[in-house]
């Protein structure tokens, strides 16, 4: 096993065409928003109002956080990847709900577009993901740099996860992998030449059962760290529905003392299945009370 994290020294490739604009039109009506204007999940390790509305969308009064995120993930993960068919027992009360389920969501932060709480960045982290992901995470970076957004540093977090047959339309018959994708759609973007990033490659993972896990946002993240990096604010872009619970891993990982990191991103597409959404609020409530259990466990230690 290996961690493969190395400088890239930019080589431009321009495109024939530019990237085309994801966000759906609904969002010119929507007021820009941060991570700092949405409803947390929970004050204190009480469920908030909109997270709460979920749950009686699934018939349950549900207040605290630790029992919402019981009952989350034992009903509403899904099952299989999400670029891949998703199941979950529950899915025809999601699709009944979808409605109201997406306005909880959207007052929790993952619906709509969300920008930079400030303009100045030491680092620019753009997580990896499928192509289509990809390639949305890197549109949303080059229009903050246009606006006058700057990063001192700009890292590509991905791993050797294979590509899927659908996602090798175009590339280097050697790109193989999302770290491959990652570079090529980042050599794409027209401010390209104004950064040496730094790679984060984290290898694929065998498990003790000999099952093999694909790299993660926690997995990308650590070898970040493991680089030790120039401290500074940092600017977590991704897209939602996963902004606000892929922040909250690196906010897990970092020192917010050294790294106070906030997220970024394009909104949803209207017809994400409502099931990824589901599973995005599964997974941010439990990263949610990870990170109580870590701010409790900071203050035990201060008293002591």
């Amino acid at each position: 096993m290996y961690i493969r994290i190395y400088k890239f020294t930019i080589s431009l490739v321009l495109a024939s065409t530019c990237m085309s604009n994801l966000s759906a039109a609904s969002e010119e009506s929507i007021p820009k928003q941060t991570l700092a204007d949405i409803t947390p999940l929970h004050y204190a390790g009480k469920l908030s109002l909109p997270a709460r509305k979920v749950f009686k969308c699934f018939g349950k009064e549900i207040s605290t956080l630790e029992d919402g995120n019981r009952f989350a993930q034992k009903y509403l993960m899904p099952s299989g990847e999400r670029w891949k068919n998703q199941t979950n027992p529950l899915n025809t009360v999601m699709e009944t709900n979808r409605s109201k389920l997406l306005k909880h969501f959207a007052a929790l932060g993952q619906v709509h577009s969300i920008y930079p709480e400030k303009k100045t960045y030491e680092w620019a982290l753009i997580l990896s993901d499928i192509r289509s992901n990809a390639r949305k995470r890197f549109e949303h970076f080059q229009q903050l740099v246009d606006v006058g957004n700057t990063f001192q540093n700009i890292a590509l977090l991905s791993g050797g996860q294979p590509l899927e047959p659908e996602e090798m339309d175009g590339l280097p018959s050697e790109a193989t992998t999302q770290t491959d994708m990652m570079i090529f759609e980042f050599n794409r973007l027209p401010c390209a030449p104004k950064f040496t990033p730094l790679i984060i490659d984290s290898p694929m993972q065998t498990m003790p059962d000999g099952s093999i896990r694909r790299p993660n946002t926690d997995s990308t993240v650590k070898d970040f760290l493991a680089t030790k990096p120039a401290i500074g604010a940092c600017l977590a872009l991704t897209n939602n529905p996963h902004i606000p619970r892929q922040t909250d891993v690196v906010r897990f990982y970092l020192d917010q003392e050294k790294y106070p990191t906030t997220g970024a991103g394009p909104a949803a597409e209207s017809e994400e299945a409502i099931i990824t959404h589901c599973g995005e609020f599964a997974r941010g409530l439990y990263m949610a009370l990870q990170l109580l259990k870590q701010a409790q466990h900071a203050s035990k230690e201060q008293m002591q």
